[in-house]
């Protein structure tokens, strides 16, 4: 469980967050330390915008297609930027629910 000020927020056994709004910039940071990330870079913001923005707009987690064609990157920098991957790192940093509940 991740706190500030009063605000509380909730991870699921996985480690993804329980409610898309419940994130904050602050609360990626705290994710991404937890995946091994300890400075989230500018890169790494572009993707994690794109994953928010494509999920606010559909209501679906976007396909690892959809992001690398949307970001023009080839996987291999997505996992130089998320060691763990796209949707195993980027999408919990990102606040996406997990995989499964992404329908």
């Amino acid at each position: 469980m991740f706190s500030q000020k009063s605000d509380t927020v909730i991870f699921d056994e996985w480690g993804y967050l329980e409610e898309f709004n419940s994130w904050s910039p602050e609360v990626a940071v705290f994710i991404a330390s937890k995946e091994g990330i300890d400075v989230i870079s500018e890169q790494q913001w572009v993707i994690i915008n794109f994953l928010r923005d494509y999920f606010a707009h559909n209501n679906i987690c976007p396909k690892v297609r959809t992001v690398l064609d949307g970001l023009g990157m080839s996987l291999k920098q997505v996992y130089d930027l998320f060691p763990f991957g796209l949707i195993q790192s980027a999408f919990k940093v990102a606040g996406l629910p997990k995989p499964g509940d992404c329908n």
